[in-house]
């Protein structure tokens, strides 16, 4: 099987039914697919759904949501769900099993990755470019996973005399942004705050 933990993955499910306060540090930072299991995945998003809807996600509520969209059994049955509370770890720790699963994302997407490039490498047909293209392409992906999310310029193909002439008209994403602004961007954990603003700051650069 590909690289997976699971009591990581019910230690931070356990965390979330246990302490709701810490809902946004786990979807800030992890979502269903960094999950390996199944119902696992199946349990992460009916918490997610509940939060975003502004309902509460307890034992009770997650069990009976389950069983509404008759997935219930899918995600383990009310028993297997019912033990996530039990021996319950401080959420102290939370921020190293989110970060642990998030390693093993990255094994996992990574074996995906080359053992499709591998694929490439044994097909003679295929042109050493798109080999090379591949390879750059994982490298870069990687990087940006591991904590490294904002991009070099040799990722972005920026040259020197670009990067250092840029004029900072930030209407690329937001239009009613204006520049020199204060701005508070607030939505739930794990719904693409990070990412927006990182893509408005390269966007800025560009």
């Amino acid at each position: 099987p590909l690289p997976h933990d699971t009591e990581l993955e019910r230690s931070v499910i356990k965390c979330l039914i246990s302490y709701p306060e810490t809902i946004e540090a786990v979807f800030g930072t992890l979502s269903e697919n960094d999950f390996y299991y199944k119902k696992h995945q199946i349990l992460i998003k009916t918490i997610h759904t509940l939060y975003l809807k502004g309902e509460p996600f307890d034992l009770p509520a997650v069990v009976f949501t389950l069983r509404e969209s008759n997935n219930l059994d899918e995600a383990g049955g009310a028993t297997y769900i019912a033990k996530q509370i039990d021996d319950c770890p401080p959420p102290t720790s939370l921020s190293y099993y989110c970060k642990k699963l998030l390693d093993l994302t990255i094994r996992r997407q990574s074996y995906i990755t080359l053992n499709n490039l591998m694929n490439q490498v044994v097909n003679l047909e295929n042109p050493i470019d798109s080999i090379y293209d591949g390879i750059n392409s994982f490298v870069s992906e990687i990087e940006c996973q591991n904590g490294n999310n904002i991009p070099s310029r040799e990722i972005l193909s920026i040259t020197d005399d670009e990067w250092d002439t840029a004029i900072l008209y930030p209407d690329c994403i937001v239009k009613d942004l204006l520049y020199s602004d204060v701005a508070v961007l607030a939505a739930p954990g794990g719904t693409g705050k990070t990412t927006l603003c990182l893509y408005e700051a390269v966007h800025i650069v560009l």
